[in-house]
């Protein structure tokens, strides 16, 4: 996965830009916050949560590397 899409620094990604560049269902998303695997979304607003891309291009990263992360 040499070639993985990077996310702009600093900002913030929805879900469905998370789910374009980390290969992993919505479903599987979500099990891996409640397992601990995944850092739970920062709040944006009353209806609004986003992970940073600084977080994300980390876990892209330790995907790069061969690391299983769900």
């Amino acid at each position: 996965m040499a070639d993985t899409p990077r996310l702009p620094e600093p900002g913030y990604s929805r879900l469905g830009q998370v789910l374009a560049v980390i290969p992993v269902s919505r479903s599987g998303w979500y099990a891996g916050i409640a397992d601990g695997k995944i850092r739970p979304p920062t709040k944006l607003g009353e209806r609004t949560a986003a992970w940073s891309n600084a977080y994300l291009n980390e876990l892209l990263a330790r995907l790069d590397a061969g690391e299983r992360i769900l």
